[in-house]
């Protein structure tokens, strides 16, 4: 029983310090050892900045796919030098429609002979593009007019490999949510802005990054571009950076439920970018990105594993002892609380002040459901597909 007690309390101790050092430590780390020195960008002139596709990656039921276009016909670069491609991802045929009616302006539509996905999608439109550099867009987001300008100049450092620019959104009408958006989206912002200095980007945002087609390697099915470039671009011993001048705003409103399906496939990403990074480690160049990964990444993705563990520490432990019988109950009563919220919100009733405890437990809950999934369901994948 002593050895029990003691194998217990060390799973505690084991997932208490993981998450302390994710969460607390790894982020001081950043701001203590980030380079704030600024960063200048090379001086182009404009007949002397390379050939882009501009690749805009379109999911099924996206609106007002025609303003995006639009907004991309308007952006600061030289237009005999950028080609635009629409590539849906799903079956929505009026999209199709819609990039019809700018083909004159030289807006190519590129549609996989089947719906493939978004990663799959893009690495089919990456196959038809012609420029030197790729730069990749969502269907629901307008760049600022100098984004492709930045983001470009950044690559012609010959250290970097891909930049990535800043997201910003729109939630006008989304209520307490916006708050819980405009939070996580700061900390974000401040994470890739320390992440970036302190040595290289581990995660780009699928909404606003370029890349060199030359660097572009194909993606896994699983995993989100986001995640499989910065690796593949550390590889090669080059570092991702965070342009936060190249600004990219999306607009919609915010669902849990959405956000749900969301999380579950960046939970499937997350585990599949675990097993290619593990089995690949050796091939990575940069110290400091595998540091990177493992601290401010992976840990993370465990979180909501590295606390059922440290739940089930803390029932046997409540056997012998007071305080963590008293953890105990606490942690019931959150979890009680969080499955009354949830049933509240799922008849579309939310308790003020519990937004933020709501996106946590479908963040959690999401991470749980999406392992799960890419463990058991059949995986039929393949880069070049």
């Amino acid at each position: 029983m002593i050895l029990l007690f003691i194998f217990f309390t060390s799973l505690f101790l084991i997932g208490l310090s993981l998450l302390v050092y994710s969460y607390l430590i790894y982020p001081v780390i950043l701001f203590v050892k980030a380079d704030d020195s600024p960063t200048f960008l090379p001086q182009i002139p404009m007949d002397g900045m390379p050939s882009v596709s501009f690749i805009i990656l379109a999911a099924d039921g996206v609106e007002n796919i025609d303003e995006t276009i639009k907004n991309t016909l308007k952006l600061n670069y030289p237009s005999d030098k950028m080609e635009i491609i629409v590539a849906p991802y799903g079956q929505d045929k009026s999209i199709d429609d819609a990039v019809k009616l700018f083909e004159k302006q030289g807006v190519r539509l590129v549609r996989p002979p089947r719906a493939l996905g978004r990663t799959l999608t893009a690495n089919f439109a990456v196959r038809q593009a012609t420029g030197d550099i790729l730069v990749f867009s969502d269907a629901d987001g307008v760049f600022g007019p100098d984004a492709v300008q930045v983001l470009v100049k950044s690559l012609f450092r010959p250290f970097v490999g891909l930049a990535s620019g800043r997201v910003m959104y729109d939630y006008a009408e989304s209520g307490p949510a916006k708050k819980i958006m405009h939070i996580y989206r700061k900390l974000m912002h401040a994470q890739q802005t320390k992440e970036s200095a302190f040595g290289t980007l581990t995660l780009a945002s699928n909404a606003i990054h370029a890349i060199r087609r030359s660097d572009y390697h194909p993606v896994e099915k699983e995993i989100s571009p986001g995640l499989a470039l910065p690796f593949s671009v550390a590889c090669e011993g080059k570092r991702s950076v965070y342009e936060p001048k190249a600004i990219c705003l999306k607009k919609g409103a915010y669902d849990f439920h959405t956000d749900f399906d969301i999380q579950e496939q960046n939970a499937i990403s997350s585990v599949a970018f675990t097993g290619l990074f593990l089995r690949n480690i050796k091939k990575v160049k940069l110290d400091d990105f595998v540091f990177s990964v493992v601290s401010g990444r992976i840990i993370r993705w465990l979180s909501p594993y590295i606390l059922l563990i440290m739940l089930i520490s803390t029932l046997f432990m409540s056997i012998f002892s007071t305080f963590f019988m008293i953890l105990f109950i606490l942690s019931m009563v959150v979890i009680l609380s969080g499955l009354v919220l949830s049933v509240l919100r799922s008849f579309g009733k939310t308790v003020r002040g519990t937004e933020l405890f709501l996106f946590s437990g479908t963040v959690f809950s999401a991470y749980l459901t999406g392992f799960y999934r890419y463990f058991t369901e059949k995986k039929t994948s393949h880069p070049d597909e």
